[in-house]
């Protein structure tokens, strides 16, 4: 919740000074959405490797594309004026892999979700008995 409260403010902020100082706005606006791809693009990485120790299989893709957004990213940040004149071109491909990813993403966590739904009775049955086990012996040892 911290983290979204930051990103949330200084969202504010610079959406503020882009509005209230546009002739600043034309050599920041480059940095504004190279750091912004880039900060989903590490994220979106992250998220690939959490799925990766969930054993899905197509992790990678999500991976792969998220590398593609954070080379993107580091594009539109090494060189500003050149940026300012492709910024629709780079800004476009850079959305449409982190848009991609996110995508694949949440396909993945759809069938992370499903999962439980597909586990038989019986060892819905087996997992309920070990914690509560465990639950009687947590509490035996306090």
């Amino acid at each position: 919740m911290g983290w979204y409260l930051v990103g949330g403010m200084s969202t504010l902020a610079i959406g503020i000074l882009l509005i209230v100082y546009p002739s600043i706005s034309i050599a920041f606006l480059p940095f504004v959405v190279g750091f912004a791809l880039l900060f989903r693009s590490f994220q979106l990485l992250g998220f690939s490797f959490d799925l990766k120790e969930l054993r899905v299989l197509n992790w990678g893709n999500t991976a792969i594309l998220s590398i593609l957004g954070i080379i993107l990213s580091f594009i539109l940040l090494d060189n500003p004026v050149f940026t300012g004149f492709s910024l629709v071109t780079i800004t476009a491909i850079a959305f449409i892999s982190v848009g991609i990813s996110s995508i694949v993403l949440s396909f993945n966590l759809k069938k992370l979700k499903d999962f439980p739904n597909r586990i038989s009775p019986e060892l819905k049955d087996k997992i309920k008995d070990l914690q509560d086990e465990f639950e009687t012996k947590k509490n035996e040892k306090f």
